[in-house]
């Protein structure tokens, strides 16, 4: 049972809006493209970890600090005796290991994926330490793309390869015996140590004129276009009502602007498309709470 499932970040739902309305800079292209790849391969696994009973309690996408130190987890599957951590990769092509060092196959030298695997378990043994808590942390690196190898990988390292994963967590599917209390303090206590806000939001500098205005496809992310009372994606024709898209556009003006009013004004600009200002306010005002009055009015 997955008690914290996985959600995109935020750092990467803001490059996903930015990239529909700026021109992103490589250096922030590049690192869209790596997260999207990396959310990806985290999802595979998800599916895969999905059949097992609901005995197994998973935790996904975790920030921890111990001793001024923070620590980010991919999943942590609990069992009735021992934590399993996964550390999940979705490196594509071929890879070399000499001497402990890791190469692409173009003889470029990366970060070694196993030394981040080792520094995390440590960190959660350290954590659990604090917390009073014994259970032993079995820690694993998987790599979920297909066309991935690495050679000259000795078998004792905790490697699970992509064609390894479904047989390696079918081992799990018949296992119902419930979570011990040690398994279940467990499970409570990092939930709540889970640190919400990510610390290591990485984003281009950008104002607000600088981003297009308009509603995003919810499936493709063109702009809609209103052609009568509903929207329509140019792109690959999936249609909204108006309400829900302002609505999700409202939230997307949230996630980028936090920190600015939610106005009548800045929403109908906002959302283009010559819509009556009036059918944005009593959009607004029926799924928002309204503050002030007049001009100085805004949305909570």
């Amino acid at each position: 049972m997955f008690l914290k499932p996985r959600f995109p970040s935020r750092e990467l739902l803001c490059l996903r809006s930015l990239a529909s309305r700026m021109e992103l800079p490589l250096k922030y292209r590049q690192q869209l493209t790596n997260m999207e790849k990396g959310l990806n391969g985290e999802m595979h696994f998800d599916s895969q970890l999905q059949g097992l009973p609901d005995e197994a309690a998973i935790l996904c996408d975790l920030l921890f600090e111990i001793n001024n130190t923070y620590f980010q987890i991919d999943t942590l599957l609990f069992s009735p005796e021992v934590v399993r951590l996964f550390e999940v990769k979705n490196y594509e092509g071929d890879f070399v290991i000499e001497n402990e060092a890791w190469y692409s196959a173009a003889g470029y030298e990366i970060k070694n994926p196993l030394l981040q695997l080792q520094r995390n378990q440590s960190l959660l043994r350290q954590l659990f330490q604090k917390h009073h808590i014994s259970l032993p942390v079995q820690s694993f690196l998987i790599f979920t793309h297909p066309n991935f190898y690495v050679y000259q990988a000795s078998p004792d390292l905790p490697i699970i390869f992509p064609h390894q994963i479904e047989p390696y967590v079918s081992q799990w599917k018949h296992d119902t015996v419930p979570l011990s209390d040690e398994s279940s303090r467990a499970v409570e206590k990092l939930q709540a140590l889970h640190i919400e806000t990510s610390l290591f939001r990485q984003l281009p500098p950008f104002t607000r004129k600088l981003l297009q205005n308009g509603i995003r496809c919810r499936s493709c992310s063109a702009f809609l276009k209103l052609p009568q009372r509903t929207l329509v994606c140019p792109a690959c024709g999936v249609t909204e009502s108006l309400e829900k898209g302002v609505i999700r556009n409202t939230e997307e003006w949230k996630l980028l602007f936090p920190e600015a009013p939610l106005t009548t004004r800045g929403m109908h600009e906002w959302c283009g498309l010559n819509i009556d200002k009036k059918r944005i306010k009593r959009i607004l005002s029926k799924n928002y709470n309204r503050s002030g009055y007049g001009r100085r009015s805004f949305f909570q």
